[in-house]
């Protein structure tokens, strides 16, 4: 998985090449698959990819119900992130305009 590529987007290749691959005779089990998605994801999935590998048996665990994981913990994150980004926005905002005043009472 790419750095940017989403979960829905990354998981849609997968998939694809998984069709392609039972297509030419080669059928892989959804363990297996469901281990090469978990060893693809980038460092941002590590502590769902971990908590995965402890609490669940993965053997067990279909492609759909760690697709439906996977896609939870992205919208998390991606909540979390345009929450730091607004209040970074907001931090250099205040800074800005306290910066602002500042000069316009030294100018008088």
């Amino acid at each position: 998985m790419y750095d940017g590529e989403d979960v829905k987007t990354f998981t849609d290749k997968l998939i694809v090449l998984e069709n392609q691959l039972t297509y030419h005779g080669e059928k892989k089990t959804n363990t297996q698959l469901v281990q090469k998605i978990l060893i693809s994801l980038p460092a941002k999935f590590d502590s769902i990819v971990s908590v995965l590998e402890q609490t669940r048996d993965l053997t067990t665990t279909t492609m759909t119900e760690l697709i439906g994981i996977l896609k939870a913990h992205e919208a998390r994150l991606s909540v979390r992130e345009e929450s730091n980004n607004e209040g970074a926005f907001n931090a250099h905002s205040r800074q800005r305009d306290s910066g602002f005043k500042r000069d316009n009472t030294e100018a008088v």
